[in-house]
């Protein structure tokens, strides 16, 4: 992968819950954590939720300026970190669930994903053998999927079915 990821908390929280952080952690050398996301995720580490803090190596200091197009959002100081982090490093892609964000991304023609397209990026590479069992493990780690964008998601991109309910 050529792209910088810049990630927000969220996925960095669920995929370590679901024990899936290692989806993000194979793209070490492209990993990029917004300070204000590094400090979100800090504040979560429990037992439940294990970051391998030392892997996350590539944080950038909040030394820009975020746009007042991105402020206006009202979106919390991690994402519009991520976007104003994504605005600096051409050829990125931001990593996001909220829907709110990823909509402010899109606007400001930022490449957008989400734990979701982790997994089936994951999957089409090789390094899970299941996006299915993936996403169960996410949903039990208290990520919210929309079962019909999962089901069309698991059958256009990686010809795997949903039935699980």
């Amino acid at each position: 992968m050529s792209k910088y990821l810049i990630v927000n908390s969220s996925p960095i929280i669920t995929l370590s819950k679901a024990k899936l952080l290692f989806l993000l952690l194979d793209n070490k050398e492209y990993l990029i954590i917004p300070n204000d996301v590094y400090n979100e995720v800090l504040k979560k580490d429990t037992d439940e939720v294990f970051v391998h803090k030392d892997e996350l190596l590539k944080r950038v200091n909040a030394n820009y300026v975020i746009p007042n197009e991105i402020l206006s959002w009202g979106l919390g100081k991690g994402e519009s970190s991520v976007i104003a982090t994504g605005l600096t490093f051409s050829n990125s892609v931001v990593v996001i669930d909220d829907l709110q964000a990823r909509k402010c991304a899109q606007i400001n023609k930022l490449n957008v994903i989400g734990t979701l397209g982790i997994v089936i990026a994951a999957k089409k590479e090789g390094k899970i053998k299941s996006a299915k069992e993936a996403i169960i493990q996410l949903i039990f780690s208290g990520l919210y999927l929309d079962q019909n964008l999962i089901q069309k998601v698991l059958h256009e991109k990686v010809n795997e079915s949903w039935d699980f309910i």
